[in-house]
């Protein structure tokens, strides 16, 4: 039996240690991720993350595909990199899915997509109201 004090010490590392994990989520729930004024969610693996992606579209103004050219086949874990019009990194992430969709304020972004070292980047004005979508789509290797 563990006293009171051994009891305490295990639940004190117990919550440092779930600090540092990501909770998992259930099936069809997406991770908002956030970094400054930008949130952005990924994924679309399976058919509860593309319901939940399409619920929570129009909660976004940038959305982001990636596939394989002229087989509708989709790509995931693209790394995505938002820069403003001077070129400042605003996110970094790795796409966890086919789409990618991200609330940003209105303005022009650089965008840069690489998947297997091949980039791609593009220049996109995002309007006050409505949003951008942007296919970026890769030879079959």
């Amino acid at each position: 039996m563990l006293s009171k004090r051994s009891f305490l010490a295990l639940l004190l590392a117990f919550g440092t240690a779930s600090l540092w994990a990501q909770v998992p989520v259930q099936p069809g729930e997406l991770t908002v991720q956030s970094k400054g004024d930008i949130s952005y969610v990924s994924g679309g693996v399976g058919a509860s993350e593309q319901e939940a992606l399409a619920k929570a579209k129009s909660e976004y103004n940038l959305w982001l595909t990636f596939a394989v050219t002229g087989t509708g086949a989709f790509l995931s874990d693209i790394p995505v990199t938002i820069s403003d019009k001077a070129g400042q990194v605003l996110v970094e992430a790795v796409s966890a899915g086919p789409y990618f969709y991200a609330r940003v304020p209105a303005g022009t972004y650089h965008l840069s997509v690489d998947n297997a070292g091949q980039v791609k980047k593009r220049t996109v004005s995002v309007p006050a109201s409505g949003g951008v979508s942007e296919v970026f789509e890769w030879p079959r290797q």
